[in-house]
């Protein structure tokens, strides 16, 4: 559906509820109607927050387990505090 025929479905929709069509204006207002179009866009959402989430989590995980063990695989790799330094940012 293109930009313009979606703005035409609105402005007929606002001039059928100010000119007091009940019908229509209930149909505009309703609920059901409104929740059906934009039901895809919040699947998609939730998704992404879902991802940023999962996402987060494991950045958290991986920080604290090298915070932890980072002396550790300094010794054993033979690198310098600097490119330890490098490896924490």
């Amino acid at each position: 559906m293109d930009m313009e025929t979606v703005m035409d479905k609105g402005i007929s929709r606002t001039r059928d509820a100010v000119a007091g069509d009940a019908a229509s204006a209930s149909l505009a207002a309703s609920p059901t109607h409104q929740g059906a179009d934009y039901s895809g866009r919040s699947r998609a959402r939730f998704l992404i927050v879902f991802m940023l989430f999962l996402v987060t989590t494991v950045n958290y995980a991986d920080r604290a387990t090298l915070s932890i063990t980072g002396s550790s695989i300094q010794k054993a790799i033979g690198i310098s505090p600097v490119e330890m330094g490098y490896i924490f940012m």
